[in-house]
């Protein structure tokens, strides 16, 4: 880990350690690795996401990348879109499961994957020492949320029906508020929609991943058939069975093998 990434990416609380020209620079240095030329871009509900993203795209831009903007949704469908539409970098403005008042920048490589310790100390460097670059190219900036119903298209695929169950969700707030109840619905759950505000005020407030037992007791309560916690970007997923029992990712992990039958 270096001075600003940690284990996934750069995080702390906004107007400190994360700022609107921290994230131009990080911009522009990622802009300096770009082969297309083309980066796609996603947040999370926070007020301050909206600024970030466009300081880091203004960066980009101003060494002639693209930077396509696909709004608030969860992480890991900027990592799927990154590989499927070929793109140089996907970024994630997000602090992830911290509180409302931390932000962050999560950066995938062209697979979808995080980008190497390598890259990020280059990235730190440029940071550090403040080594913008311009050109006489300009980058173009496009709004284009509507890449999101192939992310869809891909998880409706998978999902079985599941018209006879009940499910609570309970989505912190943050980046699946919509996603996770359009896709479970489609997907002929009857849910229970919990915490799906999109203001940012309240993301990750004592619910969400880090409150497994709001879901535990909800199902309880209104005697669902599980349910489903996600945190404030959506790229982490507690659960939990019809008895409020909590499953968490590992043991969501052994169910996942048992049913694909992979090893490894």
């Amino acid at each position: 880990m270096g001075i600003y990434f940690g284990t996934d990416g750069l995080r702390g609380i906004y107007g400190e350690v994360i700022s609107p020209s921290i994230a131009y620079k990080v911009g522009n240095s990622l802009a300096s690795q770009c082969k297309t030329k083309q980066i796609i871009l996603g947040r999370d509900t926070r007020r301050s996401s909206d600024i970030l993203s466009l300081s880091f795209a203004s960066g980009a831009m101003s060494q002639g990348v693209n930077v396509v903007d696909v709004g608030v949704v969860p992480t890991p469908v900027v990592a799927y879109l990154t590989k499927l539409y070929s793109y140089d970098f996907g970024v994630v403005i997000s602090a992830s499961h911290n509180p409302r008042n931390y932000n962050g920048i999560k950066i995938f490589d062209c697979e979808g994957y995080k980008i190497s310790e390598e890259l990020e100390a280059e990235i730190e460097r440029k940071i550090i020492y403040s080594t913008e670059v311009t050109g006489d190219k300009v980058g173009k900036y496009s709004y284009r949320p509507s890449l999101v119903r192939e992310y869809k298209k891909k998880v409706l695929e998978a999902f079985p029906d599941l018209s006879e169950l009940k499910i609570i969700l309970d989505m912190a707030n943050g980046a699946s508020y919509q996603l996770a109840r359009e896709l479970f619905t489609r997907a002929g759950a009857r849910i229970l929609p919990l915490n799906y505000s999109n203001t940012g005020k309240k993301i990750n407030l004592k619910c969400g991943a880090l409150y497994p037992e709001v879901i535990a007791n909800a199902v309880k309560d209104y005697g669902a058939d599980m349910g489903f916690a996600f945190d404030g970007d959506a790229d982490r997923i507690i659960a939990c069975d019809e008895n409020g029992k909590i499953i968490d990712g590992d043991d969501i992990l052994y169910i996942l093998s048992q049913k694909l039958k992979v090893g490894g």
